[in-house]
C-alpha cells in the first residue's frame, strides 16, 4: 500500500491550483458567502498529515476499510475553521465497488468523521479569514472488520408475508404439495409445523421442524416452502429486518386416495 507523505513542521498547508492565488470562487448553496478554490493562505490543520490521518483512523475503528490505500475528499473549511460540504473527490475503491454495502458505509463514516474534525485554522485573502475549497488526502489503512451478528426477531410491527396475502399462500401450498405415496400407504395424516426465517430480501431459509408426522412428509413440506417466491420481508420501526416464521401445514389424505 503506497502512504502519502505530506511534511509539515506544525501544520498542513492543502494546495489546489494555483498556490497563493484567488482564482475562482463559488456561492455556497443557501449562502451568499463566497467560497474561494484557492487564497493567500490556504487552509492548514494543526499537526498535518499525521494529525489527520491519527483522526480517520480513530473515526473508523469499527468500519471495515479492506485493502486501504487512499480516499481523497473535498471539503470546505469556513471563516471560522467549521468543515462543510465534505465530498468523496477520488478513492482507490474502483466505481464498480462502490455501490458495494463496506465501501457505501466506509464512505459515510468518512464523510461524517470529516464534518467534526476538529484543528482546521482558515484559509486567508488580504489577511481576512474566507471559507475555501480544498482537496484532503486520507490514508486509509487496511483493516477488516467481522460482520456484525444478525439480530432475528420473533414478533415486529410489520411481519413477512407471502406476495398476494394469506390466501395466495394458501393457493400455492394447495396447487404444489404432492403428498408422499409412502404416508399414503401408511395412512399417514396430521400436522406439520416448520419454523423457518424471513431475511431482509424476502428470502426463506434455515427450515426446523418443530412438529412432524413422517419423514417423508416432513420432506415435503419443507420442499413446498423452499419452492415459494421471494417473500415481503418484515419491518420494525420502518427497517427492514429478519423474522423467525412459524408456519403449520396440515396434510390429510385426499379422499381416493390421491397423490395430492
Amino acid at each position: 500500500m503506497k502512504t502519502l507523505r505530506i511534511s509539515s513542521i506544525c501544520a498542513l498547508s492543502i494546495l489546489l491550483a494555483l498556490a497563493g492565488a484567488v482564482t475562482t470562487e463559488t456561492i455556497a448553496q443557501g449562502n451568499t458567502e463566497k467560497i474561494y478554490s484557492s487564497a493567500d493562505k490556504q487552509p492548514s490543520v494543526l499537526g498535518g498529515q499525521q494529525s489527520i490521518d491519527a483522526y480517520f483512523a480513530k473515526a473508523l475503528t469499527n468500519v471495515n476499510r479492506e485493502p486501504g490505500g487512499v480516499i481523497t475528499l473535498s471539503l470546505v473549511v469556513g471563516a471560522t475553521g467549521q468543515v462543510s460540504e465534505v465530498t468523496i473527490a477520488d478513492s482507490y475503491v474502483p466505481n464498480v465497488k462502490r455501490t458495494l454495502e463496506a465501501n457505501v458505509k466506509l464512505e459515510q463514516a468518512l464523510t461524517k468523521a470529516a464534518l467534526t474534525m476538529p484543528g482546521w485554522r482558515p484559509g486567508e485573502v488580504n489577511g481576512k479569514p474566507v471559507p475555501v475549497r480544498v482537496s484532503v488526502p486520507v490514508n486509509i489503512s487496511a483493516l477488516e472488520v467481522a460482520p456484525e451478528k444478525e439480530l432475528i426477531y420473533t414478533y415486529v410491527e410489520q411481519m413477512p408475508s407471502f406476495p398476494g396475502g394469506q390466501q395466495a399462500m394458501f393457493d400455492f401450498i394447495a396447487a404444489n404439495i404432492k403428498y408422499p405415496k409412502d404416508a399414503i400407504a401408511q395412512n399417514k395424516e396430521g400436522l406439520v409445523v416448520v419454523n423457518f426465517i424471513v431475511g431482509q430480501t424476502g428470502e426463506l431459509r434455515e427450515f426446523k421442524i418443530q412438529k412432524g408426522i413422517s419423514e417423508s412428509i416432513d420432506a415435503e413440506a419443507i420442499r413446498v416452502l423452499k419452492a415459494m417466491p421471494t417473500w415481503i420481508p418484515g419491518k420494525q420501526n420502518g427497517r427492514i429486518i429478519s423474522v423467525y416464521y412459524t408456519m403449520p401445514m396440515r396434510f390429510f389424505i385426499p379422499k381416493g386416495g390421491g397423490t395430492k
